[in-house]
């Protein structure tokens, strides 16, 4: 899937004289969607089905998708008493789920490796611009506004399967997200404002699984493995010029995905049922890698000059891997690994001049992910 967008919008007003009124106002806006509702990618082996392969057997869903959009509004009025006014908004969601998996039936690769397979690698990339200019003695505003949003599921999974390979068993989902929202507001007149809202997002979750009564029989063993990168970016520039110039931004980027490995139960499963299941050499992960980034950069310049920018940076998701409650596992091997890299950083620059000036940066960062290993009833 592949969106790309462009949004504009232009207003040119002028006074037939030097003390007349202007108005000039813009506005321009996108908004793309990606698997929304029901939207599905599936592969599937179900309903008592039985399948075998001599060479490997894959079972593969996979979704590739990309958005991008650049809207801009731009307003110029001339003459004193006149008024320019630019709004941009932008706003771009990637959800639905990706699904590869095997459930109530049998499949064998005689001479190869039986893999279950889910993949997602998406990008929201989206600039939202909005610029106004007041000739004379005159009022410019400009807003800028952009969100971009990813929020799907990838899962890969076994339940109530008989599996077996000459190679291995793997059972694997792995997902890459990126999502970069931009924004740009410029005002100038007598009075000019600015105001740019930037804003990214990656949640959903990225799962592999195993459970039920399976059974699995693989000369190279079993990996039941999730793995998730994800990047946001959020980047606001706000500028106001003026005898009165005031600006402001505030970007916000925040990772919250759910990355997860297990064999059983799921974690949060109310009436988990009981799994029993029968492997060699087990290899249970989930691997994630999170950076989340924002900016809000500009200035402010005028008699009196004002600025308030504030970026938020949050990454609070979660990375586990487990034996889930009311499992009876059979293994030669175990090996558990949860393992997280998280990266966040926010920057505030601004600058004002003036007679009066008056500048605030701030920058919030936030860590609170959590990392989860655990194993429950069984047996070697």
């Amino acid at each position: 899937n592949q969106i790309q967008a462009l949004s504009a919008a232009i207003a040119l007003s002028g006074a037939a004289s030097t003390f007349g009124a202007a108005v000039a106002a813009s506005g321009s806006s996108a908004t793309n969607r990606i698997g929304s509702g029901l939207n599905l990618t599936e592969a599937s082996i179900t309903n008592g089905s039985s399948v075998a392969a001599i060479g490997g057997l894959t079972v593969d869903a996979s979704d590739t998708s990309d958005i991008s959009a650049n809207v801009v509004a731009l307003a110029i009025a001339g003459g004193d008493g006149s008024i320019a006014a630019g709004v941009s908004g932008s706003d771009h969601e990637n959800g639905g789920t990706v699904a590869a998996f095997v459930t109530d039936s049998s499949a064998s690769a005689g001479q190869g490796d039986l893999e279950v397979l889910a993949s997602a690698t998406q990008n929201i990339d989206v600039l939202s611009v909005a610029l106004s200019a007041a000739i004379g003695l005159g009022a410019a505003g400009s807003g800028a506004q952009a969100s971009a949003t990813l929020s799907n599921t990838v899962e890969a999974y076994a339940d109530s399967a008989t599996l077996s390979a000459g190679g291995m068993v793997q059972i694997d989902a792995t997902s890459e997200q990126t999502a970069t929202a931009k924004t740009d507001g410029v005002g100038v007149g007598a009075v000019g404002i600015s105001v740019a809202l930037p804003s990214a997002d990656i949640g959903g979750a990225t799962q592999a699984s195993l459970g039920g009564n399976s059974s699995i029989n693989a000369a190279g063993g079993l990996d039941v493995h999730a793995n998730s990168t994800s990047t946001a970016e959020a980047d606001a520039l706000s500028l106001a010029v003026g005898i009165v110039g005031g600006a402001g931004a505030g970007a916000v980027s925040h990772v919250h995905r759910e990355t997860d490995a297990h064999i059983g139960a799921a974690i949060g499963d109310t009436n988990p049922a009981a799994s029993n299941i029968t492997a060699g050499d087990i290899s249970i992960q989930a691997v994630s890698t999170s950076t989340s980034t924002s900016n809000a950069n500009g200035g402010t310049g005028g008699l009196v000059a004002t600025g308030v920018y504030v970026p938020i940076t949050t990454i609070d998701g979660s990375t586990r891997a487990y034996v889930g409650q009311g499992t009876t596992l059979t293994a030669q091997s175990l090996d558990i690994n949860a393992s997280s890299t998280e990266n966040a950083s926010g920057d505030a620059i601004v600058i004002g001049i003036g007679g009066f000036a008056m500048s605030v940066a701030r920058s919030d960062v936030f860590i609170g992910s959590v990392n989860f290993i655990k194993n429950q009833y069984f047996s070697m």
